[in-house]
Parts: C-alpha cells; sequence; structure tokens
C-alpha cells in the first residue's frame, strides 16, 4: 500500500529543534526533539538536521519520493529571497545560507521562513486562526515573535522583518533589550522579562512565597499566582498591561481580525489572559475591541513544525 505523501516541518530553536511530518491536511504524523548544541556552529547543526530528518522519515516508512517539500523556521532577520539567516543572537549565526545547505543535503526543495511565522501559520491553518483572513500572532517565550497574516498571505514587509512584535517599545526608557533598544515589548511581556518584573517586586520588600524560590522562572511566578499571591497575580497583571498595550498598537495600524497568543507564556491562560482583555478594553477603540478576538492558540508545541510544513506546502 502506499503511503500518502507528507512535508517535513522543522522548527529551529537555540536550545532544541523539532522535526515533523505532516500531511496535506495539517495533521501531525510524527515527531521528534533533539538538542541544538549551538556551540558547535551552523555546519553541525544543519548536518544533524538534515540527518534526523532522514532518519525520522525512514523510522516512519518513507522514502525520499514520498517528502513533497521541507520547511524551516528558523530564527531571523532572513533574507528570504536568498535563503539566508542574516543574524540570529540566539544561534550566534550571521549570513548562514540555511536554505540551500539543508537542500543540498536532503536533495529536496526547502523554503525558509521566521519561526513565530512557522508558529503563526500553523494556527491560520489548522488551529485557533482557521475561522480568519486576518490574523496576527504572538509568541510568548523567552523573546517575543510575532507573524503577520493578511488576506489569507504571510506579510514579510519589504525587507522581511514584519512581525517582530516584540520590539515595538512600550516603555520609554525602560528595560535594556537583546536588540539594544530600551523599553521594548520583549523585556516586559516574555518570559524573562516575567522574572524581570518579579525581581523588581520583590527588592520592594512585598510579602510574597515567591521570596523562598531558589531559581525563580515565570512558571514559578505562574505556581504563586495559581495559588492566589497577591504579588504574582500583580506580576501577571503589570505584563497584560504591556502586553496590551502593544497589541492594541498592532490593532490600530493593521486591524485583524484576530491575535493568537502561543508560547509557554501563553499557557498561564486566563491569568495572563484576563488582564491582557481588560486593559485592552480601556485602550482600544470600542468598536476593534468588540470585534478583535484575543485567543491563545490550540497547537501548543506542534505550531511551529506544522506551520514550517504549511508554508512550504503553499509557498
Amino acid at each position: 500500500m502506499m503511503k500518502e505523501p507528507v512535508y517535513v516541518g522543522i522548527d529551529l530553536g537555540g536550545t532544541t529543534f523539532t522535526i515533523g511530518l505532516v500531511r496535506s491536511n495539517g495533521q501531525l504524523v510524527a515527531s521528534g526533539t533533539y538538542e541544538t548544541f549551538i556551540e558547535r556552529g551552523h555546519e553541525d547543526i544543519i548536518n544533524r538536521m538534515a540527518q534526523e530528518t532522514i532518519r525520522l522519515w525512514e523510522r516512519e516508512g518513507y522514502t525520499r519520493s514520498d517528502i513533497l517539500e521541507v520547511g524551516v523556521g528558523s530564527p531571523g532577520p532572513l533574507n528570504l529571497k536568498t535563503g539566508v539567516v542574516v543574524t540570529t543572537p540566539n544561534l550566534k549565526w550571521v549570513n548562514v545560507p540555511l536554505r540551500d545547505m539543508m537542500a543540498e543535503r536532503l536533495q529536496l526543495p526547502v523554503t525558509i521562513d521566521n519561526d513565530a511565522v512557522s508558529a503563526t501559520f500553523g494556527e491560520f491553518w489548522v488551529g485557533a486562526g482557521t475561522p480568519y483572513n486576518d490574523v496576527i500572532g504572538i509568541t510568548l517565550g523567552t523573546g517575543v515573535g510575532g507573524g503577520i497574516i493578511l488576506g489569507g498571505r504571510i506579510h514579510h514587509g519589504a525587507h522581511d522583518i514584519a512581525g517582530h512584535v516584540g520590539h515595538m517599545i512600550v516603555q520609554l526608557g525602560g528595560r535594556k533589550c537583546g536588540c539594544g533598544n530600551l523599553g521594548c515589548l520583549e523585556t516586559y511581556a516574555s518570559a524573562t522579562g516575567i522574572v524581570a518584573t518579579a525581581l523588581e517586586a520583590l527588592q520592594t520588600g512585598r510579602s510574597s512565597p515567591l521570596h523562598s524560590v531558589q531559581r525563580l522562572t515565570s512558571k514559578k511566578v505562574y505556581e504563586a499566582a495559581l495559588q492566589g499571591d497577591n504579588l504574582a497575580l500583580e506580576i501577571f497583571d503589570r505584563t497584560g498591561y504591556y502586553l496590551a498595550a502593544g497589541i492594541n498598537s498592532l490593532l490600530n495600524v493593521i486591524n485583524p481580525e484576530a491575535v493568537i497568543l502561543m508560547g509557554a507564556v501563553a499557557n498561564a491562560g486566563d491569568i495572563l489572559l484576563n488582564p491582557v482583555r481588560q486593559y485592552l478594553k480601556k485602550m482600544c477603540f470600542p468598536r476593534i475591541f468588540e470585534e478583535t478576538a484575543v485567543l491563545r492558540g490550540t497547537l501548543g508545541d506542534e505550531a511551529g513544525v506544522i506551520g514550517a510544513a504549511g508554508f512550504a506546502k503553499f509557498r
């Protein structure tokens, strides 16, 4: 019996990369996650991504002729015309020809795009964004990334950097960001930003069980908030304020039908979403607030690989 051909989606991150085999309807068939080992350099990472891709399809009983195309979601900025990763602080890459190196190793057509765009496209294709044509996705993890889909198509902008929503400035003279600016959304709404807010709050001497946490993480702050700790709840309220400020700017400029929040921080659910919606209601034009859905993604960690396969399919 012949196997139904599949796409390969690869979600490349600074800590791990995930490879998935995805059917034409967006269904994930199989996947595997592997350590990136950034200290070994780009040649090693790309070699292992190609090797593990081949191992995965062979393990699942596929051959190269069963693979339609390959999509890779990578941190950027990227040059999509040349298929080059221009620079990425997480991976410490500069001008790496990712598309062509993967295509040579796999002997298959390869498409690359931004990793947050991959997650956004996954949600748009088969996740929370399926009812909509105009969607903004925001990934909330160690940093803050984003993707913009207008009229059902990914919007890349003139230089392929549209969607870098984490670098909107939401606090003049605020925290120093990895990009060099002060007060970027990423420094307040990411997991790293939540920890920074928590450390600042703890220094005021307020009582909280967070004082006894040896290694503070955003998850620990979330767990304290779940237990009703007032300080932890205030930290998420503050995070929601800055996230709402960023979203409000996006709504006024782009006017999407939906904003989809993804990533580990979005897993906080209503502890984060309730403040976001409350502040948005105060900030937004009433019509925009009433007619724009603000949602959590539904695909979880699978969004990136499904989206990478999807933009390979629809490119």
